[in-house]
């Protein structure tokens, strides 16, 4: 079964059916035709440059990519908005809370793990907090923007390259 897919109505309980709606196979319930969607995970990262210039990253805890590097991020919840999402993540990762400036970059990116994911790089920066791994961060620090460690998430190299092209290259 496909993540994200149900087998049965939960609003009726009847077994679901496959249809073509709108020109692709989707579930649908044949009872209370209701139909299906599986959506793409909705993921958030934060890039935050601190005055020397260095951005930071943290060390991944938990598989998928565990022991590598990545921009503080993880998945929205279904009840917050998605920058609240973002500096939500930045906390619980990192201890520090954050203001969002910008959305960098949005990329879709095809997880074994994970399925179907939009990641939503935002630039956000320091407010308040003292830095130190939480959450399922091993460890977190700064690393100037030009000798990066190897990263988790393309995704994360795209949106820095942005954050650089967006301030005249930044060495």
């Amino acid at each position: 079964m496909t993540p994200g897919k149900y087998m049965y109505c939960p609003h009726c309980g009847r077994e679901l059916e496959e249809a073509i709606i709108e020109d692709r196979l989707r579930e649908r319930c044949p009872k209370c035709e209701r139909v299906f969607y599986v959506n793409p995970l909705p993921v958030v990262s934060c890039l935050l440059v601190n005055s020397e210039g260095k951005i930071l990253l943290v060390l991944r805890k938990n598989d998928p990519y565990k022991d590598m590097w990545c921009l503080p991020m993880g998945f929205a919840e279904v009840d917050e908005n998605i920058q609240q999402a973002a500096l939500r993540e930045l906390e619980e990762e990192t201890n520090i809370k954050g203001r969002v400036i910008r959305l960098l970059d949005a990329e879709t990116v095809v997880s074994s793990h994970y399925g179907n994911m939009v990641i939503l790089a935002y630039e956000v920066e320091y407010v308040s907090g003292k830095i130190k791994a939480g959450d399922d961060a091993k460890d977190v620090r700064f690393f100037p923007i030009n000798d990066l460690p190897e990263l988790a998430f393309k995704a994360n190299l795209t949106a820095i390259r942005k954050y650089q092209e967006s301030y005249g290259g930044l060495d």
